[in-house]
């Protein structure tokens, strides 16, 4: 539960996270990489910022991967707590069409969207 300053619950909160562990390469995900930026390359890239007077920015993504779309078909159980059966009973699952947080391919689709939004320009 969300709660306010005096600590009372506001709202009920979750977080909707796959499991990853569970994933097979080669049959869930195909790659899995993120770019990671060096502390000497950001260095450099700040020091020529301020030789040449440029302006840097900073972007952050609070829901970064949920806005990745995904390129593999992947279902995911159904949260505890949220669970809901079919007309006869049976169990269903959630099939993804965005990435999601614990998936092992999300940083590799988020990195994809910023890629193909900055060449668009």
């Amino acid at each position: 539960m969300k709660r306010n300053d005096a600590g009372v619950p506001v709202k009920p909160k979750a977080r909707f996270v796959a499991k990853g562990f569970s994933q097979q390469f080669g049959f869930d995900f195909f790659e899995t990489w993120s770019p990671v930026t060096r502390l000497p390359s950001i260095r450099c890239v700040l020091s020529l910022a301020a030789m040449f007077d440029w302006e840097c920015e900073n972007m952050d993504v609070d829901t970064a991967f949920l806005n990745a779309p995904i390129s593999e078909t992947i279902f995911v159980e159904q949260p505890e707590g949220f669970v809901e059966s079919g007309p006869k009973g049976e169990p269903l699952v959630c099939k993804m069409n965005k990435s999601l947080y614990g998936l092992k391919q999300s940083p590799r689709n988020w990195n994809h969207v910023i890629i193909d939004e900055r060449f668009k320009r």
